[in-house]
């Protein structure tokens, strides 16, 4: 497994990379079923002309203290249509069904360089507007815990903690690395 961590050292902002070790194992090990939630978001609601499917998964607080996941994917059907990103439609169902915090976010994608950053990590991360709406959202703090992993359309759902490539990030290590605001 290839893995990056960023935890906002902007003397560091390119985080630690390496194998993963078992303490890195462990910080994945749970949020794997999230990450295959964000796959399957890709694979089954993505909709885009060239097949760049992204899906996004997050573990949402919800009022009485439970947890609750929502999923979103991807739109941009024609060249002309202006994209709605999977992390808008995770958000939205979350917002619309009360949640008041994320917990982690969990997006799976092509890699990609960012188009507002210029910057290109070992995984497909959050939009700068995808970034700009965490940012502002009251639901998610600095601390917030995103993991990114790599996917297309062809690979299985199934997440192979040996093989995969995963990076971990906080929002404010996120930003950080985008040389984002925060």
């Amino acid at each position: 497994m290839r893995f990056i961590l960023y935890d906002g050292d902007t003397s560091n902002s390119r985080g630690r990379t390496g194998v993963a070790s078992p303490d890195m194992i462990q910080l994945i090990r749970p949020h794997v079923p999230l990450i295959e939630m964000a796959r399957k978001a890709a694979r089954e609601r993505g909709q885009h002309y060239n097949q760049f499917l992204v899906g996004a998964a997050g573990t949402f607080e919800m009022p009485d203290g439970s947890r609750q996941q929502f999923v979103g994917g991807n739109y941009k059907p024609t060249p002309g249509t202006q994209k709605k990103c999977a992390e808008h439609f995770m958000f939205e169902k979350a917002k619309a069904a009360g949640a008041v915090r994320v917990v982690v976010i969990a997006v799976a994608g092509p890699q990609k360089q960012d188009d507002e950053s210029g910057v290109e990590g070992l995984t497909l991360h959050p939009c700068g507007v995808c970034r700009a709406l965490m940012r502002q959202n009251r639901m998610v703090d600095d601390n917030t815990l995103i993991v990114t992993v790599q996917f297309s359309n062809g690979e299985p759902i199934a997440v192979e903690l040996p093989t995969a490539t995963v990076e971990v990030h906080s929002l404010r290590g996120l930003l950080a690395f985008h040389h984002d605001p925060t």
